[in-house]
């Protein structure tokens, strides 16, 4: 290659026009690079690969007229660099690239007789470097302007959770791995009745929670920092002094390496909830022990026939419990009406076995210890066999056929004393 060896511009025409006949070599070369960085970049196909490459060619060669065209060519490639969020470097390396393609072909122009291939190997160094450096400097500023952007973005995220913290009807305590309290919103102070600054720095044991409720609380602060978020329900302090019950969701927060540093603890009053609660199973249980006292009385009736007379008719099965219900009414009731003598109709009796009739001689022997008879009616041919079966002795008990049978035999024999 030739020597520069003054410093008057030298005439650069012959070698731009050598430049502008390498065109096509210079792109052929190029092709398989720039179209992996084409697809790379834009998901294009060969073809727009190679008109970007003379596209590139041409911005170049209208350089040796002013430098003042590289930018706005290269400020459009940017452009289209950032809306595929691709790496600016890329776009550096690919002028590399252009870089030596320039220098193979300034040799060839040399070998050709070329003159000033030197100084115009130069001006395309020159334009290369005018190139990167305003990439550089694009980039940059787009770095600026989306860092700003972003600021923006975290800064209005950063409010709007604010506004829904101190918004919400829980009460939103942040807290750190030694217990204190770092965030404290509007509903915390209307539900425990602390302001923020005098909850902010205190322990959040020592502020909210009772003696009795101390040790099963700082169990659940310590799985939270151990980074389980677990939930609980325990009483609290008022800063009126009032115990309060809360309902506690736990989120367990981390630095950038994962280590726990804390927890953001959402509370809310459950105290009239549970009142409501519980007055809700307390009046439940009274309408359940109602309803049993009123299947009690309709299991066992005790009707008043007349002065003296009283029947008890039965029906449906009688286990254990049945006939022990029947024995307490039949003796508060022939007691309370000076019952002289007491029908017990057993017609609604499906069956009769030897535990039934046991009940019904009990109750008989009880009514006599008081001072009265017992007048057992409604027994059916098939029980009467049933019981002779069993073998069961019911000599000391009068019995009829029928409840009818009973109430007449019981005024017959209540005239016949009132006779006497």
């Amino acid at each position: 290659m030739q020597h520069i060896e003054t410093t008057v511009e030298p005439d650069l025409q012959p070698f731009r026009d050598f430049f502008k006949e390498s065109f096509p070599t210079i792109v052929t070369n190029l092709v398989p690079d720039f179209r992996a960085i084409s697809i790379a970049f834009h998901n294009a196909p060969e073809p727009i690969a190679r008109e970007r490459i003379q596209m590139h060619m041409v911005a170049f060669e209208r350089g040796f007229d002013s430098s003042a065209l590289i930018p706005p060519h290269v400020e459009s490639s940017l452009g289209m660099i950032i809306r595929q969020q691709t790496k600016v470097a890329n776009l550096l390396n690919l002028l590399s690239l252009f870089r030596q393609q320039f220098m193979d072909m300034a040799i060839r122009a040399d070998m050709a007789g070329v003159p000033n291939t030197l100084w115009g190997l130069k001006r395309l160094m020159e334009l290369a470097d005018i190139a990167s450096e305003h990439i550089v400097e694009l980039h940059q500023l787009h770095l600026e302007e989306d860092i700003h952007r972003k600021t923006d973005e975290l800064r209005n995220t950063r409010d709007r959770f604010e506004q829904a913290f101190m918004s919400t009807p829980l009460a939103m305590i942040e807290w750190d791995a030694q217990g204190r309290i770092l965030f404290w919103n509007q509903s915390a102070q209307r539900i425990f009745g602390w302001a923020a600054d005098e909850a902010l720095g205190q322990n959040l044991i020592a502020l909210l929670v009772p003696d009795v409720a101390a040790d099963q609380v700082g169990g659940v602060l310590r799985e939270v920092l151990s980074g389980q978020a677990l939930n609980n329900r325990n009483q609290n302090t008022r800063r009126d002094g009032r115990l309060i019950t809360c309902q506690w969701h736990n989120a367990v927060l981390r630095d950038e390496q994962g280590q726990v540093i804390g927890a953001i603890s959402q509370a809310e009053d459950v105290t009239d909830q549970i009142r409501a609660e519980e007055e809700r199973a307390s009046l439940q249980q009274q309408i359940i022990e109602a309803q049993a006292a009123a299947l009690h009385e309709l299991s066992t009736p005790l009707i008043p026939l007349a002065d003296g007379v009283v029947a008890m008719p039965l029906i449906g099965s009688i286990d254990s419990a049945r006939a022990q219900q029947v024995i307490d009414t039949l003796l508060s009731g022939v007691a309370e009406h000076r019952a002289r003598i007491t029908i017990l109709d057993i017609t609604g009796v499906p069956v009769v076995d030897t535990k039934v009739a046991n009940a019904l001689l009990s109750a008989a022997q009880a009514v006599r210890l008081l001072g009265g008879e017992v007048v057992l009616t409604g027994i059916r041919p098939e029980v009467a066999q049933t019981l002779v079966g069993l073998g069961v002795d019911l000599g000391s008990i009068i019995t009829l056929a029928s409840l009818q049978s009973g109430i007449a035999y019981a005024f017959h024999s209540r005239a016949g004393k009132a006779r006497r």
